[in-house]
């Protein structure tokens, strides 16, 4: 009897002496490293305030005071790299014709004699100015030829210009107003021109190519 009771005794001690053992090395154990990377880049695509570009895509540029993403330019090699980059870009087969043009807005110029107005871009990756835009304001919205302003949701470039893109207001003598409350020198916008035949940009008379649609930039788009 004595020795069953000492063999008990002995294996209380070391059951206890285990779980000692365990709970020591428990509290004094290194926690696993969490949150970002050593250097504090965040990922590629994701934004320092918390707002994120799809993955494939990077921002080249955007303003240190900007939140919304009313600056951002970004780079792109997935399917939908549509609006990609900064600058004058070309169509696919034909060099020398314009599809889009992304920069930062420099400045409106009421076009003398005309509704119309003169916009003014910079590209800020190379620190070069854009041909001049022509953006016509259509005596009513019912206007076949009027501009179209669109919104653009960074967060929702992955899924396709139909899903990224929303139609505002087609722009009016009635709707001018609200593009002033839209944009702001220093946005981003993106202009795309009037066509005037396939692989053709329309111009003015005096050679400034015809805005057909002009897109802000937001995270999550831009309200009106």
């Amino acid at each position: 009897m004595k020795k069953i009771l000492k063999a008990l005794l002995l294996l209380m001690l070391v059951l206890t002496a285990a779980e000692a053992a365990f709970l020591v090395a428990r509290h004094t154990a290194k926690p696993p490293e969490t949150g970002p990377d050593k250097t504090g880049t965040p990922a590629e695509g994701k934004k320092q305030a918390g707002r994120f570009l799809p993955a494939g895509y990077k921002i080249t540029y955007q303003a240190p005071d900007d939140e919304a993403g009313r600056t951002v330019i970004f780079d792109s090699r997935t399917p939908y790299s549509h609006h990609n980059g900064a600058g004058s870009v070309p169509l696919p087969d034909s060099p020398d014709s314009l599809s889009y043009a992304v920069g930062l807005l420099e400045d409106w110029r009421k076009i003398a004699d005309s509704d119309d107005y003169e916009l003014a871009l910079r590209d800020p990756l190379a620190g070069a100015d854009l041909p001049l835009f022509r953006v016509p304001v259509a005596s009513t919205s019912a206007d076949r030829q009027a501009l179209w302003v669109k919104s653009e949701d960074l967060e929702r470039l992955d899924r396709g210009i139909r899903s990224s893109t929303a139609l505002l207001f087609v722009l009016s003598k009635d709707s001018i107003s609200g593009l002033w409350k839209l944009v702001e020198k220093g946005d981003a916008l993106v202009v795309i021109p009037r066509r005037a035949g396939p692989e053709e940009a329309a111009r003015d008379k005096t050679g400034r190519i015809v805005a057909g649609e002009l897109l802000v930039r937001r995270f999550g788009g831009a309200g009106f």
